[in-house]
């Protein structure tokens, strides 16, 4: 297992005879296989099963050829004989074991007798990390989940991974509220150095203040009553539902702290598009040139690689997107995405510029060869077309009629289908009219043809109609009264990141959420 030539290869740990009520719980296998410190190396994935009916072998196999690399511990759940079985987003099984059920029956399931407990704001952070893996650590609050979630962002890291390492010790009483504060940490920026974790947190206060009446307030901020209304929210992560996870204020934010130099973030053209477009309406062109220019001088001198030809191109994109639509000088980028989604596609760059040239723009801009940059944008507003009844629609869509493609078109084919196929066969169908589309080079179809963003659409209006209870017999146009968040075209936002939603691989393959896992098709037993 220490072979060089296997260090990422991935570990998936078939759980068999789950029928039996005597079988070990995924805790138990973890401690016994000593799991934890394998998925210090490579992924390791468990999936509960039963062989003799075959539940749960083809999830596991959906986990190898889904694997995109990475390190650390996953888990699909299986409920305990007798309850009902809810499935999951993921199309595994939601735990039930002690990991699932609280700190205290995590420590007994796996401990005898009574559990030692320590104060983690004493703990230096070895000492805080060993009496965490220790399970140890009681309570497991905010000030805990901050602390394991700056250790494990300096290992490299994430927040739902960093989640999934509390929930293994059975640390996580309420899932959303847990993630809440992961995800502080994970998208704040950071010094060069960080030598304890206890100081950071002190010298932040507005990461985690100090009174749980002010958490409380920055919880509130984020989330409505449903946080504590809903009881899945406990167990699963649910996105903000008061305020975008990542609106335009945090982005700048990042910029301005050089968070986007530490995570990357200004890898995706997305990302460029969308600083430009902030810088244009705070000043004028010729002053936001020379900003942009210095910013990016500056993270190439914290070794970020500076890319002329891709700055001076995303600020004029950003600049024609401005000219043309006055009314964006007062709205959100989000506005802009929806207005011309088509700028903001990760491989949007490639319509002018062939990988060749573009390699030669790296230090002086490159002009396009494959055709001019843009003097006008041709792009009619995104619409799911509520002119048209359903059957006029899916002839648009057929007879490639539409007058604009966009995510709030492809929320309605997936409703359509959905409804008159079944989801398997709705899925397959969707994607091979997508392929089709794609074949006609004459469409500017934009994220419409997007594959992540067609089964992430699809599972939306599945889990909507579904947890509340509405019907897939009536007209999309009454649905959409009914649950108007169906054609929002900004609600991946809320799961994806713009490097994870918006590159190539999102683009021809399904790429699972880095901020938020999807919502469960249907809520856990309680």
């Amino acid at each position: 297992l220490h072979e060089e030539n296997i260090k990422d290869v991935p570990f998936l740990f078939f759980l068999n005879k789950q029928d039996l009520p005597q079988h070990l719980t995924m805790l138990e296998v973890c401690e016994e296989l000593k799991l934890q410190d394998l998925a210090k190396r490579h992924r390791i994935h468990l999936q509960p099963c039963c062989a003799k009916t075959g539940e749960g072998v083809m999830e596991g196999m959906d986990f190898l050829t889904s694997f995109r690399g990475g390190k650390g511990l996953t888990m699909a759940g299986w409920d305990r004989p007798g309850k009902e079985t809810p499935m999951s987003a993921t199309g595994g099984y939601r735990s039930s074991d002690p990991l699932e059920a609280g700190a205290a029956e995590a420590a007994e399931a796996g401990v005898e007798g009574e559990p030692v407990t320590l104060a983690a704001a004493e703990l230096a952070d070895d000492v805080f990390l060993q009496a965490f893996q220790d399970r140890q650590l009681k309570p497991f609050g905010p000030v805990e989940m901050m602390r394991l979630s700056l250790l494990k962002r300096l290992e490299g890291s994430s927040a739902l991974a960093t989640l999934e390492t509390a929930r293994l010790q059975g640390c996580v009483p309420h899932a959303t509220r847990m993630h809440f504060w992961a995800t502080r940490i994970f998208a704040a920026p950071l010094p060069e150095r960080v030598t304890d974790t206890r100081s950071f947190l002190e010298e932040h206060p507005e990461l985690l203040p100090k009174l749980d009446a002010d958490r409380e307030v920055l919880i509130r901020q984020a989330y409505s009553e449903k946080i504590d209304r809903e009881a899945t929210w406990a167990h699963m992560v649910v996105p903000p539902d008061l305020k975008t996870a990542d609106d335009d204020a945090s982005f700048w934010a990042r910029m301005e702290h050089d968070a986007g130099a530490y995570t990357g973030e200004l890898d995706s053209f997305c990302s460029l598009v969308r600083l430009s477009f902030l810088l244009l309406k705070a000043m004028p062109r010729r002053e936001a040139i020379q900003r942009l220019d210095a910013m990016l001088r500056r993270w190439e001198a914290k070794g970020r690689k500076f890319h002329d030809t891709r700055q001076y191109v995303a600020l004029q994109l950003a600049h024609l997107a401005l000219t043309q639509h006055p009314s964006l000088q007062e709205k959100p980028f989000t506005r802009l995405q929806e207005l011309c989604p088509e700028l903001c596609e990760e491989d949007c760059i490639y319509k002018y510029y062939s990988e060749k040239a573009l390699s030669q723009g790296q230090s002086s801009f490159q002009a396009p060869d494959l055709q001019p940059l843009p003097s006008k944008l041709d792009s009619p507003p995104c619409t799911w077309h509520e002119q048209l009844n359903d059957q006029e629609f899916l002839e648009a869509v057929r007879t490639r009629s539409l007058s604009s493609w966009g995510l709030p078109s492809l929320a309605r084919l997936s409703y359509l289908y959905l409804s008159e196929l079944g989801r398997p066969s709705a899925v397959q169908k969707l994607l091979g009219d997508l392929e089709d589309a794609r074949s006609v080079k004459a469409l500017n179809l934009g994220l419409f043809a997007h594959e992540t963003l067609a089964y992430f659409t699809i599972h939306m209006i599945h889990y909507f109609i579904a947890s509340q209870e509405l019907s897939m017999a009536e007209p999309f146009s009454d649905l959409v009264k009914k649950c108007d968040k169906i054609v929002d075209p900004t609600l991946y936002r809320a799961y994806y990141s713009d490097q994870a939603i918006h590159c190539t691989e999102a683009r021809n393959s399904f790429v699972v959420p880095d901020r938020c896992p999807l919502p469960d098709l249907l809520p856990q037993a309680s």
